[in-house]
Order: C-alpha cells, then sequence, then structure tokens
C-alpha cells in the first residue's frame, strides 16, 4: 500500500513557499544583528581591564581554558564594584553589580538593598538574569561558550 505524502499547506504553491522561506531568512537575519549588536553593547559596558580580557577570547583552546576565563572575567567586573554609602548607621557592606548597577533582592543583601559585599556579587554575577543574575554578564558567559563552541568545531575539520 502506498501512502500519500502531503503538505502541511496543501493550497500553497512554490511561490508562496519561496516568499515564506525569504522572509524567514530576513528575520533570522535580523535576529543575527540583534544578537550581535547585544553582545558589543554587553561588551561595551566592561570595565576596561574586563574588556581587554574579554576581546582574548579567541585563545581559549579547550574547556577548562573557557572555565579559567569566565573566571577571571567575573574577578576583573567584581573589582570594579564600590561599596556603597551606608543608608543608616550600622548598615553592612553593599555594592551595586558594575554591570548592570542593580542591587540586590535576594538572600545576601546587607540591611540597605544592595549586595552583601563579597558573597552577593560572586552569586550575582555566576547566576542567570531569571534567577536574580546580571543580564549583561549571562549574555556576554553564552556567546563565550557560543564563540568557544563554534571554533571548536571549526577545528575539528
Amino acid at each position: 500500500m502506498e501512502q500519500q505524502i502531503t503538505s502541511r499547506r496543501p493550497h500553497s504553491n512554490g511561490a508562496e513557499l519561496r516568499r515564506e522561506v525569504a522572509q524567514l531568512r530576513q528575520e533570522v537575519a535580523w535576529l543575527k544583528r540583534h544578537y550581535q549588536q547585544t553582545v558589543r553593547a554587553a561588551i561595551d559596558v566592561l570595565p576596561f581591564e574586563a574588556r581587554s580580557h574579554y576581546l582574548g577570547l579567541d585563545n581559549l583552546n579547550s574547556q577548562d581554558d573557557l572555565n579559567q576565563f569566565l573566571y577571571d572575567l567575573r574577578r576583573l567586573v567584581k573589582q570594579e564594584a564600590e561599596l556603597l554609602p551606608p543608608r543608616f548607621p550600622g548598615d553592612d557592606d553593599r555594592v551595586a553589580c558594575p554591570l548592570c548597577v542593580s542591587h540586590a533582592r535576594g538572600p545576601y543583601r546587607g540591611r540597605g538593598d544592595g549586595w552583601g559585599a563579597e558573597r552577593g556579587i560572586d552569586l550575582h554575577l555566576q547566576r542567570d538574569a531569571g534567577e536574580n543574575g546580571c543580564h549583561i554578564m549571562q549574555v556576554l558567559r553564552e556567546h563565550a561558550v557560543r564563540e568557544y563552541r563554534s571554533r571548536e568545531h571549526s577545528l575539528e575539520r
């Protein structure tokens, strides 16, 4: 018994499909440009030393190098975090993220509204944006991983 293959769109012709494919390609090109602009903007926000470090992304040769690269990036960003002035006497140390300038709303905040200096900023820079993390660091981290993996696969060929 022969099985007939039917299109999801039985009434569409070749011209309509070509138009849809062309439109999808335009949308993909727009998304790529938007992603690249987002990454460039995130890099521009980095403090000078962290930006210089990030531009060395092409020198990664192993997963360990990538992990060390991301650790060093967090360390360099964290160095730029400045203590916020106390809001009242006895206020705990608190800092604002030097990238997104957000203040803590999580378990490691001081009595004020900023990050508890050491542990809070570490967590903020390591977490995903949905978990009260830094959305700029998340973009940079995901970009670094994507770039490393794309280079890794291109070297295998």
